[in-house]
């Protein structure tokens, strides 16, 4: 059995290759990560109109409806009891979108700090692409337009939308879990 040896210059061609193919991998990856962010970005801000509905129809209505309604006594015990009840149900609802919201903003943020690697990975690799070993920049030599595309891409969707910052999550849970606490506290008052 003969043992075949590589050149300095097959071995480079070689390392290329394999470069390439896990630049391509990594550029997926990303593409697939900047999917799920704007998807759970949409789910959050969704999320978190849907608890300030909740929260505003619960605390309007039922606090205007039941306290009109308390002070002249037009319903009986049971009418009072479907009104308790359907104001549970709500403010039930509230807290379930609160938790839906959080989950969905540890989900955005599990994916961006992977996305962030991922992001700093390949633009260190093209970065090398381009400088190459004698540390010229050469332009025949610019990364592909699909790998700036991915990157630029990624980098528009790690902040949530109305808030761009690195505290748009906290402020999100913030809100959030304020919504409900304050819709509990003022209903359960009445």
């Amino acid at each position: 059995m003969k043992v075949m040896e590589v050149s300095k210059e097959d071995n480079e061609i070689i390392e290329a290759e394999n470069s390439a193919n896990s630049l391509d991998d990594s550029l997926k990856s990303l593409g697939r990560i900047t999917r799920a962010l704007s998807l759970l970005s949409l789910t959050v801000l969704g999320g978190t109109s849907l608890n300030l509905i909740f929260s505003i129809f619960s605390f309007i209505f039922f606090n205007y409806y039941i306290s009109f309604r308390s002070e002249r006594g037009y319903y009986s015990g049971s009418e009072g009891h479907y009104y308790s009840t359907l104001m549970q149900f709500f403010i039930t609802l509230t807290w379930m979108v609160c938790f839906a919201v959080i989950i969905a903003v540890y989900f955005y943020e599990s994916k961006r700090k992977r996305g962030e690697v991922l992001f700093e990975e390949i633009s260190d690799e093209l970065e090398w692409y381009v400088i190459g070993q004698d540390k010229k920049r050469i332009a025949a030599e610019r990364p592909k337009i699909d790998a700036r595309v991915s990157l630029r891409s990624f980098v528009k969707t790690t902040d949530l939308p109305f808030i761009p910052s690195k505290y748009g999550p906290a402020f999100y849970l913030i809100i959030n879990l304020s919504f409900p606490l304050f819709v509990s506290f003022f209903m359960f008052r009445i």
